[in-house]
C-alpha cells in the first residue's frame, strides 16, 4: 500500500496527460496528496502492531485516510482526462478506471448488506486486486512501449485486458476476507460460500487467466527483440517489467488453484497461500510498479539513472532474493502440509 501503490498513482499522474496530450490538472493535489498517503500507512503500519489505542480502532482511520487520498487524486485524474486534447489510448483509461473500482466495489458491497457476511468481505479482498492489476497493467503497457521504443503490439489484446479484469475476480491476494474488516473496522464473518458462490466464483476465477494472458503477451510482444534494458541507459526499468509480465501468468494459476481449493471448501493448499502472495508481489507487483517507475524517471525528471550497472545488481538482487527465499519457503509449507496430513507427529 505505501511503495506499490505511490509508485502506481506517481506513474498514472505522468502517463495519464501524457496520453491525453494535456498537463495534470493540479499539481498542488498530486503534492499534497502523496503526503496524505504516506501519513495513512505510517497510521496502518501502528494499527498492524497495535489495533486499539485508547479504546479507539487504528486500522479504520488508516481507510479513512487513504480513502481521501484517493478519492482527491481520483478527482485529478478525472479532471486530467477531461481536459484531454486527443482520444487517450487504454493503458491510460486502465489506471484512472483502476483507482475508481476500490472505492466504488466497497460501496456497492455496501449498499448489498453484503460487508457483513464472510463471502462480501472475500469479495472486497479480490476487489483490491482488481484495483492493483488494472493499474499495472496501464502503467508497465506504456511503460513496455516508451522504454523499447515500440508501439503497442494490440490495442485488441489491452481492451481485452481492461475488460476481463473488470468483469472477472481477481486471484492475487490473500485467500480470506479478514484483511477487509480490519480495513472497514467491522466484526470478521466466516467464509461460508453457498453453491451458487461456489461455481460463480470458481467460473469468475477462472476466465480471470484471460485478461492476466493478454496482458502478459502483449507486454512481452511489445518489448520483442530488443535488448534496449540491457544497454540503454535511458530506459530503466525494463527488466522489471520483463520479470512481471513473465511471472503473472505462473503466479495467477498458483493463485487459481489455492482460491478455487478455499472457495470449495477442500483447504488441501491453504499452507501454501502465505508464500504464494509474498512471491506475487515480490516477482510481479514490485518489479511492475518499480519498472514502470523507472522507465519514465528520465522522460519527467530530465536526467539519466546515475549507474545502468547498479540498476543491473538491483534487478539480480530483488529478482534472486525472491525466487530463492520464496522457492525455499514453499517447499518448507509442502513439507509441512505433508506431515500434517501423513500424521506422523501425533502421539
Amino acid at each position: 500500500y505505501g511503495s506499490v501503490g505511490m509508485l502506481l498513482i506517481g506513474s498514472s499522474m505522468h502517463i495519464v496527460p501524457e496520453l491525453g496530450g494535456t498537463t495534470l490538472a493540479t499539481e498542488k493535489n498530486a503534492t499534497l496528496m502523496s503526503f496524505v498517503w504516506t501519513l495513512s500507512v505510517l497510521v496502518m503500519f501502528i494499527a498492524a502492531n497495535k489495533p486499539e489505542i485508547l479504546g479507539i480502532r487504528i486500522m479504520p482511520i488508516a481507510t479513512i485516510l487513504t480513502s481521501l487520498a484517493l478519492i482527491a487524486v481520483i478527482v485529478n485524474m478525472l479532471l486530467t482526462a477531461a481536459s484531454r486534447t486527443k482520444k487517450m489510448p487504454l493503458p491510460a483509461w486502465m489506471l484512472i478506471i483502476g483507482m475508481i473500482s476500490a472505492p466504488v466495489s466497497i460501496v456497492a458491497l455496501a449498499i448489498t448488506c453484503s460487508l457483513g457476511s464472510g463471502t462480501g468481505q472475500w469479495l472486497a479482498t479480490r476487489m483490491g486486486g482488481t484495483t492493483f492489476f488494472l493499474m499495472m497493467s496501464g502503467a508497465i503497457l506504456y511503460g513496455a512501449s516508451r522504454g523499447s521504443g515500440n508501439p503497442l503490439w494490440s490495442r485488441s489484446l489491452a481492451a481485452v485486458t481492461m475488460v476481463g479484469a473488470i468483469f472477472t475476480i481477481n486471484p492475487s491476494g490473500l485467500i480470506e476476507g479478514e484483511i477487509a474488516s480490519d480495513f472497514l473496522g467491522i466484526s470478521s464473518a466466516t467464509f461460508e460460500p453457498s453453491r451458487n458462490d461456489i461455481v460463480a466464483g470458481s467460473f469468475l476465477l477462472a476466465l480471470s487467466l484471460i485478461p492476466i494472458i493478454a496482458l502478459s503477451a502483449n507486454v512481452l510482444a511489445t518489448m520483442r527483440g530488443d535488448d534496449v534494458f540491457i544497454e540503454n541507459p535511458d530506459s530503466p526499468g525494463m527488466p522489471e517489467i520483463n520479470l512481471a509480465a513473465f511471472m503473472a501468468v505462473p503466479i495467477a494459476i498458483g493463485g487459481l488453484f489455492v482460491l478455487t481449493d478455499h472457495l470449495t471448501g477442500t483447504n488441501e493448499l491453504t499452507g501454501i497461500r502465505t508464500s504464494l502472495v509474498l512471491m506475487g508481489v515480490w516477482v510481479v507487483f514490485v518489479p511492475a510498479s518499480l519498472g514502470s517507475a523507472l522507465s519514465i524517471f528520465p522522460e519527467v525528471s530530465g536526467r539519466n539513472v546515475i549507474s545502468v550497472n547498479r540498476s543491473r545488481w538491483a534487478f539480480w538482487l530483488m529478482a534472486g532474493g525472491a525466487f530463492s527465499g520464496l522457492a525455499f519457503t514453499m517447499m518448507a509449507d509442502f513439507s509441512d502440509t505433508a506431515l500434517l496430513e501423513a500424521a506422523v507427529e501425533e502421539g
